[in-house]
């Protein structure tokens, strides 16, 4: 079954995955807990098909065509594959990425309601536009079921970004987690602002 799971997202896009994405890809496929925070977008995980390909192709260090194509889509398997994983899902988003202004107005509002109405293994917390956020952008960590010591942190960039996994690479990062999660709304008063902009 695990290597189904696998296989759905390398079959199809495995060749065209630069290498640290890749890795982190696998990993992700068997983690219990997944903890993401963007400042600017919502996270790749709770992204609705329209949301996640006005912004592949609103990123202008991607080529248009193929390439944006194929990140849309593979946003969608990595949803469907943890569908059936079912991991926990934090999220941490800043204020800012929920007003963005998108090319269609529809388009943000329908983001926004399904973030609104997160399945109860999802956890969104809005990061509120006054509070400080560090500038080094997205990051994910995950973290594997009776596995304590074991964990990884993905940083995204333009090379496929870097995947970590040493002990203490994970502990820094999740308590920088920790700390902004400290600083959000909460999920209730997330729930609310999030249908006060869609509604907006």
């Amino acid at each position: 079954m695990q290597a189904r799971r696998q296989g759905s997202w390398q079959q199809h896009h495995g060749d065209a995955v630069p290498e640290p994405y890749g890795e982190y890809l696998t990993l992700e496929q068997a983690a219990s807990d997944i903890f993401a925070y963007d400042p600017q977008n919502v996270p790749d995980l709770l992204q609705t098909p329209q949301y996640a390909r006005a912004t592949v192709t609103s990123d202008p260090s991607l080529p248009a065509g193929s390439a944006q194509d194929m990140l849309a889509e593979l946003n969608l398997s990595r949803q469907q594959i943890l569908e059936e994983q079912r991991p926990r899902v934090t999220a941490l988003i800043g204020e800012t990425a929920l007003r963005e202004v998108t090319s269609d107005p529809d388009v943000m509002r329908g983001q926004l309601r399904a973030l609104a109405v997160a399945s109860e293994r999802i956890v969104v917390q809005v990061l509120p536009s006054g509070c400080r956020v560090p500038s080094s952008g997205p990051v994910t960590i995950l973290r594997f079921a009776g596995i304590p010591n074991l964990g990884a942190v993905y940083l995204p960039g333009l090379s496929g970004g870097t995947c970590l996994a040493g002990q203490q690479d994970v502990a820094s990062y999740t308590r920088a987690f920790e700390h902004l999660r400290a600083s959000a709304l909460t999920p209730a008063t997330s729930a609310r602002l999030i249908r006060d902009i869609a509604e907006g």
